[in-house]
């Protein structure tokens, strides 16, 4: 009769789950990086269709209660210009101040930030 040697069916089944684990993390991920990019669609104040190709990474914010919300639902990092109004804000010593709420300056958010999206 075979004799079965217990430790060869420790490692067998250790290196099953390593394996698993392994083409869990490390495989399966990779079958989402050539997914194709979410479009957002939303409506501004005059029922216009504004389309974003995805998920915008340069804001710059003209008013401050939107700037707050920005950085409270965690998009602070991509927050790259704000009022002088939100130099209390989380992270402002980083952005840019782009001037005051009723007069910014525009060129400076066209030339120096390479924004993607205004909140005005």
């Amino acid at each position: 009769m075979s004799q079965r040697i217990p430790y060869l069916d420790h490692r067998f089944k250790n290196f099953l789950a390593g394996f698993l684990i392994f083409a869990l993390v490390c495989i399966v991920p990779v079958s989402f990086l050539n997914a194709a990019p979410v479009k957002k669609t939303a409506k501004d104040s005059q029922g216009n269709t504004v389309e974003l190709p995805g998920t915008p990474q340069r804001i710059v914010s003209l008013v401050p209660s939107a700037a707050e919300i920005l950085v409270r639902i965690g998009a602070g990092s991509n927050l790259l210009g704000t009022t002088y109004h939100d130099v209390s804000l989380k992270g402002s010593e980083k952005r840019a101040i782009i001037g005051g709420f009723f007069n910014p300056s525009i060129a400076r958010v066209n030339a120096s930030l390479c924004v993607r999206i205004v909140v005005v």
